[in-house]
């Protein structure tokens, strides 16, 4: 039977494009699961030994119907709605599918462009009118405390009566990072309504060919020494940006760049339960400052040609250290650095952090049907978000099986599989996210996060350059969010 595809506005977002990216040749026509042919990687104390090359699992939107998985005959009831903003969420379904023909239920999904999606699920949820009512759905971290524990937290169903117990078993079975659960608990009853397929924890990416000529080594262990990692300090790291700078390097390419792994775990834009603008984000400020007074960084803007060039080694001055998760490195990095490749590592950022965030949600509504479609999406949801098995799609995901090695929130899985990209000279980097994974925190985030952390930023500049004062940027802050005047 053909599975139903409701596809709304097909078109990704330059936000998306520009935080996920594409690679070439990652996404081609759809295989049938008989004829993948699965190869796994071994781990050993000295290096990675492929006992056979690492599965790829292809796929195409453009032609999910063409190979199309056995399942039986289902009713007009017999249907999951699914909405998302991204492709991803539709192949690790349809991946789902194809591997479970026989659930007797087809998938519809409601594919949406990332910046109208949350109106379109705001709207979805809050109907009782809708024929393809959110049984499924996707949320962003720049929208997601509405829907966790706002105004529309009340359609989110507990994932302790999704699984029908309390799942903190698993979690640590699973080693699932703490900040991915703890960002997903409803405050009013304490009961997690969200869990990820991806991992969104960052460290430090830093050039070995500058750190062989500043310090006398590359090696990963002895740079985070060097620079703190882990400490929660930045001490350490602006010492060594000192040493940087006197042999003629730029520490960081653009002063934002230290924004997320600085202020991830700092106090939210709210302060004794009230909506504020907290001194501890106000010290990015001097931040600012102190990189444009002490030359530490090339002045560059995040997602611009010039931050690119400085991945490449191309730009204006050669650039010691980025910040970002295996997402960053995979389809920024990878792409960006053509010239460099190979001369990047990755290390313990000074400060663990993370840099967005997808939580899969299961609605109220789609519970209470028929026990069985309960359970079909209660399958789901745990094959994507805490099967650690070679047959569950966090496994999948890191070993390349969907097109590249994607970091996942299960450290298990995380530290039973290598993955080296050419881009960190086959340095394998899955260690270091499991450890960021186990220690990142981000209960910091609010309706209004990504607006206020772009005056923030933009408005920093300002302060450095002496175009406007700490009270310039409250005002601004104030005037423009209304947040803070709710």
């Amino acid at each position: 039977m053909k599975r139903s595809m409701i596809m709304k506005l097909m078109t990704c977002s330059m936000a998306l494009v520009m935080a996920f990216g594409s690679v070439a040749g990652c996404a081609a026509k759809k295989k049938d699961p008989s004829d993948i042919e699965v190869r796994v990687k071994e781990k050993s104390n000295d290096e990675v030994k492929e006992t056979e090359p690492v599965i790829v699992i292809e796929t195409d939107s453009t032609t999910a119907t063409e190979t199309e998985p056995s399942v039986t005959t289902v009713s007009d009831e017999n249907v999951i709605n699914i909405y998302a903003s991204t492709q991803e969420v539709v192949d690790m379904c349809d991946y789902y599918l194809s591997t479970h023909p026989d659930i007797g239920y087809t998938f519809d999904y409601t594919l949406t462009e990332s910046y109208v999606y949350d109106d379109v699920l705001s709207s979805a949820l809050s109907s009782n009118t809708f024929d393809n009512y959110p049984d499924i759905y996707m949320v962003d971290i720049s929208h997601s405390m509405k829907y966790i524990d706002g105004s529309l937290s009340q359609y989110a169903a507990s994932y302790s009566d999704l699984f029908g117990h309390d799942i903190h078993k698993e979690l640590e079975e699973a080693e699932i990072a703490p900040y991915t659960y703890e960002l997903a608990t409803r405050d009013s009853d304490g009961e997690i309504v969200g869990l990820t397929y991806q991992s969104t924890a960052g460290v430090m990416i830093y050039s070995s060919s500058i750190a062989l000529e500043v310090f006398g080594t590359d090696d990963p262990e002895e740079i985070s020494e060097l620079v703190g990692g882990g400490s929660g300090s930045w001490d350490k790291y602006w010492e060594c940006a000192e040493q940087v700078s006197d042999k003629g390097y730029a520490m960081v390419s653009s002063p934002f760049d230290i924004y997320k792994p600085m202020y991830s775990n700092a106090e939210g834009w709210c302060v004794d339960g009230k909506p504020a603008v907290s001194e501890e984000r106000l010290g990015y400020l001097d931040i600012a400052k102190m990189i444009k007074d002490n030359d530490y960084s090339n002045l560059t803007t995040q997602w611009t040609e010039a931050w690119y060039a400085d991945m490449d080694g191309q730009g204006e001055r050669k650039v010691f250290s980025f910040f970002g998760p295996a997402w960053l490195i995979n389809y920024t990095l990878s792409v960006n650095a053509n010239n460099s490749k190979g001369d990047w590592k990755v290390t313990d950022s000074p400060e663990d952090f993370i840099w967005g965030a997808t939580w899969l949600m299961a609605s109220q509504r789609g519970l209470q049907g028929s026990e069985e479609k309960k359970q079909v999406i209660a399958d789901l949801i745990n094959w994507a978000t805490l099967d650690t098995s070679e047959e569950g799609y966090q496994y999948l995901r890191a070993i390349g099986a969907f097109g590249v090695q994607d970091a996942v929130p299960s450290s298990v899985v995380l530290r039973n599989v290598s993955a080296c990209p050419e881009v960190l000279g086959y340095q394998d980097m899955f260690p270091y996210i499991a450890d960021a994974n186990d220690n990142a925190y981000g209960m910091i985030v609010t309706s209004y996060t990504d607006e206020c952390e772009s005056i923030l930023i933009y408005d920093a500049m300002q302060y450095a350059e002496g175009k406007m004062t700490r009270d310039d940027v409250i005002e601004d802050l104030e005037s423009n969010i209304p947040y803070f005047n709710e």
